[in-house]
């Protein structure tokens, strides 16, 4: 039987091969596990709502000193509008000694409180009698400022919003200083790589980065500040990821309230 003999450049082909499908395979686990991990938490994060901290609801009863202008400070703090009339929750007019305030409905841990309308006779300064929709009573509640909310991840005190709510100004300005090939791009821009290599070389230093929109929101929903190779790996495989599954007005809207 005769020896099949081969050369040597028919073994660096096959283990090249084999070297390449292992590769292959590694990289596809590692792609598995990224993707599960953008979904879980790109979601998780991008939708979870800041936990609403209030203050204490100001409760009304005849006897408790209170100035009327302090009471109408109050108002103002909690969105109501002063009117000649009122007719919808929200409202308040003061006539001399008196005020007529329309309550918003609200709930709170002990109950819920509906609207009504709340009418109140001053003297010196001191709440003298108490009306809830034409009858007397002895207490009246208006609702709670609300003071913040705490973003239930890192307990922080954070405003969300929509895309929709943002300045169209403020939008250009960010894409065009930021990264003005996002609407193009994939996640990452080999332009902006190669225009950033481009000024560093000119300045003889690192003066530029060539991270899109996309992976400075991956850098900071999953990954640390570290400066490595295999961050800068992970973070570009991961800025696909978002982009395979996200639509650019996503990505904008998280970035604006992650970064």
């Amino acid at each position: 039987m005769k020896k099949v003999v081969r050369s040597k450049t028919q073994v660096a082909i096959s283990w090249f091969v084999k070297i390449s499908l292992v590769g292959v395979v590694i990289l596809a686990v590692l792609m598995a596990y990224l993707d599960a991990k953008v979904r879980d938490k790109f979601e998780g994060k991008r939708w979870a709502l800041p936990a609403k901290v209030y203050a204490r609801p100001l409760e009304m009863y005849p006897g408790l000193a209170l100035k009327p202008k302090y009471l109408k400070q109050e108002l103002e703090q909690i969105g109501y509008q002063r009117v000649p009339n009122v007719l919808t929750p929200g409202q308040y007019m003061i006539d001399g000694n008196e005020m007529d305030i329309y309550r918003r409905y609200f709930s709170l841990f002990d109950g819920e409180e509906r609207a009504a309308r709340i009418h109140i006779r001053f003297s010196n300064n001191t709440i003298e009698a108490l009306w809830l929709d034409g009858q007397p009573v002895d207490i009246a509640r208006l609702e709670p400022l609300l003071i913040g909310g705490i973003y239930p991840k890192h307990n922080e005190d954070r405003q969300l919003i929509q895309l929709s709510e943002a300045p169209e100004l403020l939008l250009q300005t960010l894409v065009a200083v930021e990264d003005r090939d996002f609407y193009d791009h994939f996640g990452i821009s080999p332009k902006g790589i190669a225009r950033a290599m481009m000024v560093n070389v000119q300045k003889g230093g690192l003066v530029q980065g060539g991270s899109t929109l996309t992976q400075q929101l991956v850098k900071n929903f999953f990954l640390t500040r570290e400066r490595s190779l295999k961050r800068k790996v992970t973070e570009a495989l991961m800025s696909l990821l978002v982009e395979l599954h996200y639509d650019k007005n996503e990505i904008l809207e998280a970035y604006l309230n992650e970064v």
